[in-house]
């Protein structure tokens, strides 16, 4: 198969991973001889407008950023029906795959791959950027552990106004701030909220909220306030838990205000101070992690390491040779390399550090089972004489804007999770689908509050009220009948002679077919009885005269219609044409259309020249200004259109004019006369007839 190359420059190598809407690919960019990614629009949007205008906002939005922490933008373009972008091309992998393999990551890494996201995130607001879509799939580690951010498929300038496109909110749930889920202005902070949610989840493991539902998730951002990272990790610092629970603050006016500003604040940390300058992830860049039987591999694929047993090194294609402190058999196993998803790029488990952490789990097991059962005892005694005089604070719910979202799943988050009597009020929509929330009664903002009766009622689509008559014209009755009822329609059967439509057959709905109705509506379905008359043999009317054609067709009970009429004077007009043809069946009282015309016999008609004279009166020449320009227009019968000439009059001397106007041969002329572009006269009829002038006999003398 011949290579694929964007524009004679950019050949497209093999595909890389797939995004959300585009295909990763490696290329070589053969002007300037370098690896390069380029992302390609996927199949089943390149012909959606939207999507490609998103698609080519994120190459504008990013091509004018320029930073060691953003994946830069070369090129854009479009090509072999690709719109395509050509980015730089980062050998490793995502922070998602990262943690995936080896879970909590150090604190040292955790501040040092923020102190990155940061760094960037701060340029990109300096030059009006949001991001919009931070988490662990857009951030790249690079071979040397360099953090870049990339995709910033959905960023927007600054002084837009709203999250949404066709009223759906861009972004992933885990990471998306309360603003952003509410579909409200963003700022910068939604940015370093969505950071501080990555940043919880790499010294945890764990996003702070999750469920099984999307919009159960969007709740619990709203609504919910996350367990504080110590609680779950107890090693982490006091102030790194501080920053990462002010980056995640529900107000904006609670976080942080800049990037600069949390920047500062994990710099200032007391216990880390070391963490300053470029990450250093040593799985990534094949350096032998402290371990006593495990060795990190160099992120290559999986054809580009052996193994050589009796050395007890691992070879890459590199070229390097990392050598074994003690056994490394179990690296020849393919499942120690993990390839990453989306980018399809090896991903190497860092079992040093496993081990490490692992090495104090038991003492920590142990120690930690005797602080929890010493105070226990004191924790319940505790709650119980609390419980005697303390009355807890009602628990308060702030109502949402639920349209368009789906009733059953709003009806069971807020009945089970927060016990809100749910109500449903069904209407019909065309724009609504089926069990979509189109109203509701109580606005948003409203606080409902623990223990009260709070009641709201939805009012939900239950699709369009309207349905389109089924086409069931030419079909027998009893499966027209069925068909209007299955469309939930009431059919009503009016019968009718139809000499055209055999018995039994419907030959006409009211409304017509392909109408839209409501449900319920009467349906007239017309049902054809046959002919109410006897059918008979049409007779041959060829060269009777219409008063003989007319007394023949009475005898056979059939009327005659005249379709066209040919005169001449002293001259005998004859059936020329009929239809339905002689001699076939036809019903009683059906029509038969007949043409008639002249028998000319050897008489041959030719064209007829006659004058016309241009002699206005003397009223009309007192408001002529000499010289005029007269115009004449001729419409002739055995042409189509007309034609136009003109003559120029230079004085009232040159009157009257006279000009030949020709009439075709049994036909006629239309001829109208202006002055300039002013109508002279209504426009004149030359008839053949009333010009023709018949050649006597042979036999016959002119008159005297």
């Amino acid at each position: 198969m011949d290579p694929v190359i964007l524009n004679n420059r950019y050949e497209l190598l093999s595909r890389m991973g797939i995004g959300g809407m585009a295909y990763v690919y490696k290329a070589k960019d053969k002007a300037l001889n370098r690896i390069v990614a380029v992302k390609t629009l996927k199949d089943e949007y390149a012909q959606d407008k939207d999507f490609i205008k998103r698609f080519k906002d994120e190459a504008l939005s990013v091509a004018k950023l320029s930073h060691e922490n953003i994946v830069n933008v070369y090129d854009v373009g479009y090509d072999n029906s690709m719109n395509y972008i050509v980015m730089e091309c980062v050998e490793g992998t995502t922070l998602s795959s990262y943690m995936e393999s080896v879970g909590p990551l150090d604190i040292k890494e955790v501040v040092d791959i923020a102190l990155q996201i940061f760094a960037a995130l701060e340029h990109a607001h300096n030059n009006g950027i949001i991001h919009r879509d931070i988490k662990p799939q857009n951030i790249l580690i690079s071979k040397n552990g360099r953090i870049k951010v990339t995709d910033f498929g959905i960023a927007k300038a600054i002084n837009a106004q709203t999250l949404t496109t066709d009223n759906k909110a861009f972004g992933s749930v885990h990471y998306i701030s309360p603003e952003q889920a509410k579909g409200g202005f963003l700022s910068n902070s939604t940015d370093l909220y969505s950071t501080g949610i990555v940043m919880y989840e790499m010294v945890t493991g764990k996003v702070p909220f999750d469920a099984d539902t999307p919009i159960a998730i969007v709740m619990k951002h709203l609504q919910d306030n996350p367990i504080p990272p110590i609680e779950i990790r107890e090693d982490i610092p006091e102030e790194l838990n501080r920053i990462i629970l002010k980056a995640i603050q529900k107000k904006t006016s609670d976080r942080y205000e800049t990037a600069a500003d949390v920047m500062i604040d994990l710099k200032n940390l007391d216990n880390i101070a070391d963490v300053k300058g470029d990450l250093t992830l040593d799985f990534i860049n094949g350096e032998v992690l402290p371990s006593n039987d495990t060795m990190a591999i160099p992120s290559v694929s999986e054809d580009d390491l052996y193994l050589e047993d009796d050395k007890q090194i691992v070879r890459g294609n590199t070229g390097k040779i990392y050598r074994a402190k003690h056994n490394t058999s179990n690296l020849s196993q393919p499942k120690l390399i993990n390839f990453d998803e989306e980018y399809n790029v090896p991903l190497i488990y860092a079992k040093g550090r496993k081990k490490k952490e692992k090495k104090y789990f038991f003492t920590t097991l142990i120690a930690l089972i005797c602080v929890l059962s010493l105070s226990a005892f004191f924790v319940v005694f505790a709650i119980d004489e609390l419980a005697k005089v303390v009355v807890p604070e009602a628990k308060e719910y702030e109502v949402l804007n639920y349209v368009t979202y789906d009733y059953e799943t709003i009806k069971k988050k807020l009945e089970e999770d927060f016990d809100i009597i749910v109500l449903m009020k069904e209407a019909y929509s065309d724009e609504t689908p089926p069990g979509i929330i189109m109203d509701q009664d109580v606005e948003q903002g409203r606080i409902f509050k623990e223990g009260a009766t709070n009641t709201i009622t939805f009012t939900v689509s239950v699709g369009s009220n309207y349905v389109e008559i089924p086409k069931c014209v030419g079909d027998d009755y009893r499966v027209a009948e069925n068909t209007i009822i299955s469309a939930g329609l009431i059919p009503e059967k009016i019968e009718e002679y139809n000499q055209d439509v055999t018995a039994g057959i419907v030959f006409a709905v009211s409304p017509s077919e392909t109408v839209k109705v409501k449900y319920g509506d009467t349906v007239k379905i017309y049902v054809s009885l046959g002919s109410q008359y006897e059918k008979t043999l049409v007779p041959d009317l060829f060269g009777l005269t219409k008063e003989q054609a007319a007394e023949k067709l009475l005898e056979y009970k059939l009327v005659m219609n005249v379709m066209s009429e040919e005169t001449i004077p002293g001259k005998t007009s004859l059936v020329t044409y009929q239809y339905p043809e002689a001699n076939t069946e036809t019903y009683e009282n059906s029509t038969i259309d007949i043409k008639l015309s002249v028998d000319y016999g050897d008489i041959v008609y030719e064209d007829i020249t006659v004058q016309f004279t241009f002699d206005p009166t003397i009223a009309e020449l007192t408001n002529m200004e000499f010289p005029i320009t007269l115009r004449f227009k001729f419409e002739y019968s055995d042409q189509e259109g007309s034609s136009q000439t003109s003559v120029n009059v230079a004085s009232i001397a040159n009157l009257p004019y006279q000009r030949g106007v020709r009439i075709p041969a049994k036909g006629e002329t239309k001829l109208t006369v202006f002055i300039g572009s002013v109508l002279y006269k209504e426009p004149i009829i030359y008839k053949y007839f009333d010009y023709y002038q018949a050649n006597p006999a042979p036999d016959e003398s002119p008159a005297p």
